[in-house]
């Protein structure tokens, strides 16, 4: 009897799920390197099987039958459709091999290969994107006028793939290729130091050096941070995606951030993914750059002062990761709650908590999110985040989300934007 392609997909994955939690309960009581990897291994695992399964969907839409495709009104043509077979064949392959591959491939400039890979992982994911469309049609007209056969025909949903998926990937392209935008935000914030009317914060976030993120692309940055100038500069997480020994030449540049109150550094849950944090933090401090790992610091003169904290991201608290993990009671104990109080938090589930917990924050500022990066996800993340994007209110507290200063692997953005944002803080008037 023979497997269908869907019953062996659910398999593949159900496979991959069982493998992962028998490894996660094996290997999370060994030693950080060993939960890092294991971390790493199952998370490739799960995304591979998945994406193996789609990859043989779209296989066989697109060359269906004997190499030949039957259209709606019974004709036959070619299915080639203008791409050969051997070139969709390298595109599939280079989407399997993307993720357990990248981690091999960072270097203080991205490679071809960085590039290659990532972009197939982005037009894949667009070809997805329509063949899931198309597929919702072909089912809601046969549901709806009672038909047997398909509106859209293999031929035309080829073409539909192809086509919007290339216009799709160069529009993403060309986002990524222009520098973020700055995005100022003015805030009138209860108990504002009179000492620092018009203070400027400026938020970088998620700017992932590594497979993508080169040293050319960070020296830009601080270059368009530095002509803001900024009374200080916070970076809210996710800065890096590996460790200290294969990126330390890529982050150099960042010895250039000044700012006259200070440059601060919360982790994101990427940076805990490299395994190395406690290097990194060392090595940031070496380049000047203060580490707000669940503490707080009081800016201002003569006592009158803001305190601006800042927590470790999340995931130690769910992956054992020694002497780290979010931490409010001693990030935010020591802020008077008579004063004003700025909370970094790298993901917006942070900031909630930080919300319905009893201190008294003024402002949050987070990332994580990317706004979804690119479209449909940006619909997907209202359905698991407190917060997407923007500026929210919270009762007293007022949240910011950054959509983030880069992107994280494929480098494409569709229907959000690369930012840089600047905060102007004043007291307000009463």
């Amino acid at each position: 009897m023979a497997i269908s392609t869907k019953t062996l997909c659910i398999a593949v994955i159900a496979t991959a799920i069982a493998i992962a939690v028998l490894t996660d309960v094996y290997f999370l009581s060994r030693d950080l390197q060993t939960r890092i990897q294991t971390l790493r291994f199952n998370l490739y695992l799960i995304a591979d099987s998945i994406l193996a399964c789609a990859v043989c969907m779209l296989w066989k839409y697109t060359f269906h039958g004997k190499e030949r495709g039957i259209l709606n009104n019974g004709t036959t043509c070619q299915n080639i459709y203008a791409v050969p077979k051997i070139i969709v064949a390298i595109h599939f392959t280079l989407v399997i091999l993307c993720l357990p591959l990248s981690h091999f491939i960072v270097d203080t400039e991205p490679s071809t290969l960085a590039y290659a890979l990532f972009l197939s992982l982005g037009f894949f994911f667009q070809q997805i994107v329509m063949y899931i469309f198309i597929k919702f049609v072909d089912i809601s007209s046969r549901v709806l006028l009672k038909s047997k056969k398909d509106v859209i025909s293999k031929l035309t949903g080829n073409v539909l793939i192809y086509v919007y998926a290339t216009i799709a990937v160069l529009y993403g392209l060309y986002n990524v290729s222009q520098p973020p935008n700055i995005v100022q935000i003015n805030l009138a914030i209860e108990n504002w130091p009179k000492s620092l009317p018009g203070f400027k914060i400026v938020q970088i976030t998620d700017i992932h050096m590594g497979q993508l993120g080169g040293k050319s692309k960070l020296v830009h940055l601080i270059d368009q941070v530095s002509t803001l100038k900024p009374d200080s500069v916070v970076i809210t997480g996710d800065l890096v995606d590996s460790q200290v020994n294969k990126l330390w030449k890529a982050v150099e540049p960042m010895k250039n951030l000044k700012a006259p109150y200070g440059v601060y550094f919360v982790t994101g849950n990427h940076d805990y993914y490299t395994g190395d944090v406690d290097n990194w933090f060392s090595y940031l401090k070496s380049l000047g750059i203060q580490i707000l790992h669940n503490s707080n610091v009081k800016i201002g003169r003569d006592g009158d002062s803001v305190c601006l904290a800042g927590v470790d991201d999340i995931t130690p608290n769910k992956i054992p990761y020694e002497g780290h993990g979010m931490d409010l009671d001693k990030a935010l104990s020591s802020c008077n709650h008579h004063k004003a109080t700025i909370l970094l938090a790298h993901q917006p589930i942070s900031a909630k908590a930080a919300v319905k917990s009893n201190y008294h924050v003024d402002l949050i500022l987070s990332g994580h999110t990317h706004g979804g990066q690119m479209f449909p996800l940006t619909l997907a993340l209202y359905l698991v985040s407190p917060y997407v994007a923007g500026l929210y209110q919270d009762g007293a507290t007022y949240i910011y989300v950054s959509q983030g200063t880069f992107y994280w692997g494929i480098p494409m953005r569709i229907g959000t934007r690369m930012e840089i944002t600047q905060f102007t803080l004043n007291g307000k008037q009463h």
